[in-house]
């Protein structure tokens, strides 16, 4: 009788940090470190940061085969621990756009309601405890996903302010002769956060009071799109509409959309995020004005030499927020250039930042958008077999509102990896003095 087979692998990650390394007291020494391991249908990971920890197991069950000509599929997944959330279902705890912006565009495609995945060597320490259960079907050109989440404290290990979320999702792809790839996926998630009193001394600050208790959200999703696939054009579109019931027993609707397209070395993304009314309260708590805002993205990439191993790519990214009941607008606009040849890479880009101000005149006040902050970074990055090296620097240049005056910074890290053994070191400085200087080190394997 054969012996049965178990495939294992187990990671491990150990690291230090000392940090102010210019004071002549007592440096700040942190030791940190972790693994992660599998063996068949069972994978757990634990790690010290900090002088704190994280950890999480996951259990999946083997897929079972069944239908005709065994065309169907199912399985199933529990995970628990300090697990971290992913997709879809983030929007109802923070449905606005990001004020990141890149000139480079994600790689990224993904259409998930609610996923979660064990820590790692980066996660956040403060990751809440939770359990998540997923189930997975597929049959034909249908997919079928059902997920659970359940976290117990959120808050001060109080279980008043605990989250019950539930998501469903399915996927088509009809096999249409002139869009044979084309996919259709939907997909819908509900919450139910509990939140705590809120009280304020302050009598003209919005909201200033409501009762602790449980408010309920959700989201509808669609996508529709195809590519990319044996070099045709890459096109997808995102809609997601949510609502959000708010202490003050009103329900307000808010809405996302998204655009990508890419062909060849030319790639655009664009986001959109409406909400038309006050008192938007998400399930982490937050109260949000009314805004619209926009956020795109176009580059592109240009490959030659021998197997294209060279490539150069230019790009250009801006966001844009209107508060709809204040003046307190953004505008950011980014531009980059990245040249890779081999092994070796090089990046420039730029970022520049405007918001609504209030700049005195002659004795008077005009509100405009005004530049608030500059940054200008370069990188430099080179791998070999057994050697690589990264090294970046970054210059910024801050309007402080509250003194009237712009205040420039400096700050410069480098890192040497060899045989997954990494060192780091990380400075800061300022036109007077040094401001910071950090060296980390860190060694990983996999066994």
């Amino acid at each position: 009788m054969a012996g049965l087979s178990y495939p294992a692998s187990l990671s491990y990650v150990a690291g230090g940090e000392v940090k102010d390394l210019e004071k002549t007291e007592e440096k700040n020494l942190a030791l940190n470190g972790g693994f992660k391991g599998s063996i068949s249908f069972l994978e757990g990971a634990f790690y010290v940061k900090d002088k704190a920890f994280s950890y999480g197991l996951s259990l999946k069950t083997p897929e079972i085969v069944f239908g005709k000509e065994n065309s169907g599929r199912f399985s199933a997944g529990l995970k628990g621990g300090m697990i971290t959330k992913s997709g879809f279902a983030g929007f109802l705890g923070n449905p606005g756009l990001s004020g990141t912006v890149s000139p480079f565009s994600s790689d990224e495609r993904t259409f998930s309601m609610m996923a979660f995945s064990l820590p790692g060597y980066t996660t956040s320490v403060n990751t809440r405890h939770a359990g998540f259960l997923e189930m997975n079907m597929s049959q034909g050109n249908w997919f079928f996903s059902g997920s659970l989440f359940y976290c117990p404290f959120r808050k001060e290990k109080r279980k008043e302010s605990s989250l019950i979320s539930g998501a469903l999702q399915a996927s088509w792809t009809p096999g249409w002769v002139f869009v044979p790839k084309l996919k259709i996926q939907m997909g819908a998630v509900y919450e139910n956060a509990g939140y705590e009193e809120k009280k304020s001394d302050v009598w003209y600050e919005k909201y200033s009071f409501y009762y602790g208790g449980r408010a309920n959200s959700g989201l509808i999703s669609l996508r529709i799109g195809t590519g990319p696939y044996g070099g045709k054009p890459e096109f997808w579109i995102y809609f997601h509409s949510m609502f959000f019931e708010n202490p003050f027993e009103k329900v307000n609707l808010a809405f996302r959309g998204n655009l990508v397209f890419g062909y060849g070395g030319t790639s655009f993304l664009a986001e959109v995020f409406y909400n038309p009314k006050t008192g938007l309260f998400t399930s982490e708590g937050k109260t949000l004005d009314p805004e619209i805002s926009g956020k795109g993205t176009l580059s592109q990439k240009v490959s030659f030499g021998k197997k294209k191993s060279v490539s150069l790519t230019a790009g250009i990214g801006g966001f844009w927020k209107e508060n709809l009941l204040y003046l307190d607008d953004e505008l950011k606009l980014s531009g980059g250039i990245k040249l890779s040849v081999f092994n070796t890479a090089v990046s420039l880009t730029a970022k520049n930042e405007w918001k609504t101000l209030e700049i005195k005149k002659a004795g008077f006040y005009e509100t405009k958008l005004n530049p608030v902050n500059f940054s200008a970074s370069g990188n430099l990055s080179v791998s070999l077999k057994y050697f690589s090296l990264e090294t970046s620097g970054n210059y910024s240049k801050a309007y402080e509102k509250e003194v009237g005056e712009w205040k420039t910074g400096l700050s410069m890290e480098g890192g040497i990896s060899k045989i997954k053994a990494r060192i780091k070191m990380e400075t800061g400085f300022t036109k007077e003095k040094l401001k910071s200087a950090d060296l980390s080190f860190l060694i990983s394997g996999k066994i």
